[in-house]
């Protein structure tokens, strides 16, 4: 039997989600939905069922902000750091297609958590609160347990294979240090981050909360590309920290006194400490310089989301139009004791949503002047001028 038959089997009074939802203003699912998994989707493609619902439990309600928050979960995959792995992840990202949601059982996610934490803390990416255990119910059967793939020999970690040029793709993805990051990739990032700067680091110490690094303040070392809530003393401390950056293998922060791309945010809570989310070598390079021009072009954010709405659109009304959404809002069987609101379920939060990865165009305007065109539109003007003049006079 394959994992989809064991999930299906396991959640079988359940019934199938026949029903279709419809979307709100800006495109969104309201209700859950049926769709297929995208063979572009590696993490979940092989998982074993070929549906999934949407939004999913984690609250992605776009496949391509399905994709791009699951492609950071490949490495794990590859790294085999624990042989859940996949079965945790995909039952939240690409959850199997029922009238009600069954999520990971605890113990699952403590098991993969033990398994997996550690290589993800050496690579400075903690695990995410949206992931915490504790959300997760206890061990019932009406929750997946890591016993259905010891039950399914057809599913080990090994089945996971991906082809060498995009293996490498993955592990880039996973380290905050970068040395060849496409222009999609810094537009995306840039436009996430609290603040930009060109920066050295010229000291390193160990504190309580990990190592602390310190830059170099001096006006002729120090560029601000996007400054936001940074503000002087920020600036004259330059003080930062890593995620886990006491276990992190980011060479490139080290006493190089190399220029670097720093972007990173403001922590959320009273120590209101700067932390470093992206780090990309300085590079003097033409293709680097353009990159950089790019960025500090005034509307690169504006048209950067303007792509990323335009693309939720158009993917979940492809959803739509692929699985016959009615327009009609039809709720889940109110008859059903099992039924519960999603909303009211014990959902994982999200953290926050990242942007998709989409080209940006390097000339935002979508107008061309020409000197043919000015010298008409003088033309005009003048024309306009003279007939009033001629008015007036009479």
């Amino acid at each position: 039997a394959s994992i989809g038959q064991l999930l299906d089997n396991n959640a079988e009074f359940m019934g199938r989600n026949s029903r279709t939802y419809p979307l709100d203003l800006t495109g969104r699912i309201t209700k859950p939905i049926c769709v297929d998994i995208p063979e572009d989707l590696s993490l979940c493609h092989s998982i074993g069922y070929t549906q999934m619902r949407m939004p999913n439990l984690l609250d992605h309600d776009s496949m391509e902000e399905v994709r791009h928050q699951a492609q950071s979960w490949v490495p794990l995959l590859l790294q085999q750091c624990h042989p859940d792995t996949q079965l945790f992840l995909c039952s939240l990202f690409a959850p199997v297609c029922l009238d009600r949601p069954i999520y990971p059982c605890r113990s699952l996610c403590e098991e993969v958590r033990a398994g997996c934490a550690p290589l993800m803390e050496s690579n400075c990416f903690p695990w995410p609160s949206m992931l915490n255990c504790e959300n997760f119910p206890p061990d019932n059967d009406l929750c997946i347990k890591s016993e259905m793939r010891e039950q399914n020999g057809t599913m080990t970690s090994q089945d996971f294979e991906l082809p060498s040029a995009m293996q490498e793709r993955y592990m880039s993805l996973f380290t905050q240090c970068h040395d060849d990051s496409s222009l999609d990739t810094l537009v995306q990032k840039y436009c996430m981050a609290d603040f930009v700067l060109k920066m050295k680091i010229k000291n390193i110490k160990d504190s309580k909360d990990g190592k602390k690094f310190f830059g170099d303040s001096s006006e002729d070392r120090l560029q601000v590309i996007k400054r936001g809530s940074l503000k002087s003393k920020d600036l004259k401390r330059l003080q930062f920290y890593v995620r886990e950056g006491a276990n992190c293998r980011c060479t490139m922060l080290d006493e190089s006194g190399n220029y670097l791309l720093v972007m990173g945010h403001r922590d959320g809570h009273r120590s209101r400490k700067l932390f470093m989310t992206f780090v990309h070598s300085w590079q003097k390079t033409r293709d680097f310089r353009r990159k950089m021009n790019v960025l500090k072009e005034a509307d690169v954010c504006t048209n950067y989301m303007a792509a990323t709405d335009a693309v939720r659109i158009d993917s979940t009304t492809h959803a739509q139009n692929a699985h016959g959404v009615d327009t009609a809002d039809t709720p889940l069987d109110p008859t059903a004791s099992d039924n519960m609101p999603i909303d009211e379920m014990n959902s994982p939060m999200r953290d926050e949503v990242p942007g998709t990865e989409l080209g940006i165009s390097e000339t935002p305007s979508t107008t061309t002047n020409t000197p043919g065109s000015k010298n008409k539109k003088r033309k005009r003007e003048r024309g306009k001028k003279n007939k009033g003049t001629r008015r007036r006079q009479r």
